[in-house]
């Protein structure tokens, strides 16, 4: 429960699902919760407490009502509706005409009362059930036509009453009605005993079909009669079929969005991982990158000087040191701690490493004077920051040809105090604005 609180305070926060799921992982430990209950969707806002007790609330209000019906007043999803009555209530849904009425307490007592009577009398008389009829507040029938156009009102039915006393053994009426003073006062004084009757109680006394008329019925109406059955039985088959495939239809579809739910908390990981190791990798680039220029900013390239590969560092090192002196004319001695040709062709470029930042600043601002020879010095730039000059170089000597104020520094091409770089193959600045 704990940590389904602190899942649900990262929600309401906007944490993403991974820090989230790493923050339980740093307070809980072992006891954390597995990727898929902790990341795997949002808490759900349809099957709260609430929302159970109001729908709990619907159905006993109305036995009757729809999931649809429930859906759209609570504004959930069937799904949700179908999950509540399932799982929270424990409800399914039964065709009406299968299932009586659901009684209350009392109505359950009082049933019992009158069954519990209703065996007694058949236990101290074993002909009581044979001067038994039943009937409800609809109607009555009785070997009687009932005159078209004539209104069933109480003195009419009191004569069918006096009718029915004297046929009670031959015949059982369908229905009859029980409400009237006038018809209990007849009873009374012919001393027919009123049986009490609870409330929808079809196991007691099963309501027949209502009927204004008895007529003799004709074989093609008896097979109408068939037929009709046979058709509602059919119907009911299928309707139960039908909801059945739409119970399953409805379940592949939570499953379905179960799913969905599942793959988008693993693309946001995914996401978050691919991220991560874009971060990462950007680092060590630039720690690569930082370290490379360290381990290059000592040295120096120079280019057009006569030889070969063939040469020794030793011949290298000495034409570099005849060249400072006497065509750079710089006095002071400047070590060198490493000197080689970079190829093996005619006039290669020759790699100086010179340790002190001073003498390779004399050098560089000597070099000017080499010109004439057509060696030129330059630093020793790594491969990336080369292909960045390469680009730029075109650019550089197209704007001092326009007389443009341009210094092309390492990677970084300077145009009136602006910087600007190489950015996706284009001369931008780092806010995006091409030259």
């Amino acid at each position: 429960m704990d940590q389904r609180t602190c899942i649900k305070f990262c929600v309401k926060n906007e944490i993403k699902c991974a820090d989230a799921f790493r923050m339980l992982t740093v307070a809980y430990g072992e006891a954390t919760l597995d990727r898929s209950n902790s990341v795997a969707g949002r808490p759900s806002t349809s099957t709260t407490d609430e929302k159970i007790n109001e729908v709990e609330k619907m159905i006993l209000a109305n036995r009757r009502i729809t999931v649809r019906e429930v859906a759209e007043d609570l504004n959930i999803s069937i799904g949700s509706c179908h999950s509540i009555f399932i799982n929270d209530l424990g409800m399914r849904r039964v065709a009406a005409k299968f299932v009586p009425k659901l009684l209350n307490c009392d109505q359950k007592q009082h049933l019992m009362n009158i069954a519990n009577e209703m065996l007694d009398s058949l236990r101290d008389d074993p002909n009581f059930l044979q001067r038994v009829i039943t009937g409800d507040e609809v109607d009555v029938v009785h070997h009687e036509f009932l005159p078209q156009g004539r209104t069933v009102k109480k003195e009419y039915y009191l004569k069918v009453m006096r009718n029915l006393r004297e046929a009670i053994r031959q015949k059982r009426p369908d229905l009859w009605k029980n409400t009237s003073l006038l018809v209990r006062d007849f009873l009374a004084k012919n001393n027919t005993l009123m049986m009490p009757q609870p409330p929808y109680s079809p196991d007691l006394a099963p309501c027949p079909k209502v009927t204004r008329q008895t007529t003799l019925e004709t074989p093609m109406e008896k097979d109408l009669k068939e037929l009709i059955a046979a058709l509602s039985s059919k119907m009911d088959d299928w309707g139960s079929k039908l909801e059945s495939r739409l119970s399953a239809i409805e379940l592949g579809m939570q499953k379905f969005d179960t799913r969905v739910q599942q793959l988008e908390s693993s693309l946001e990981l995914t996401a978050s991982a691919v991220e991560m190791n874009v971060k990462q990798i950007r680092e060590l680039e630039s720690r690569v990158s930082f370290m490379e220029m360290k381990n290059r900013e000592k040295n120096l390239i120079f280019y057009g000087m006569e030889g070969n590969g063939s040469e020794n560092p030793d011949e290298s090192r000495a034409k570099i040191k005849s060249l400072i002196k006497d065509k750079m004319q710089i006095s002071d001695e400047v070590v060198i701690s490493r000197c080689r040709r970079l190829s093996k062709k005619d006039k290669a470029p020759v790699l100086v490493e010179v340790p002190e930042h001073s003498e390779r600043i004399k050098i560089f601002k000597n070099s000017f004077k080499l010109r004439d020879l057509k060696i030129f010095v330059s630093k020793d730039y790594s491969p990336s920051t080369r292909e960045k000059r390469r680009l730029l170089i075109p650019k550089w000597k197209e704007l001092l040809n326009k007389g443009i104020t341009t210094k092309l520094r390492d990677d970084k091409l300077i145009v009136n105090g602006t910087v600007y770089q190489i950015f996706n193959g284009k001369i931008t600045t780092k806010e995006g604005a091409e030259l």
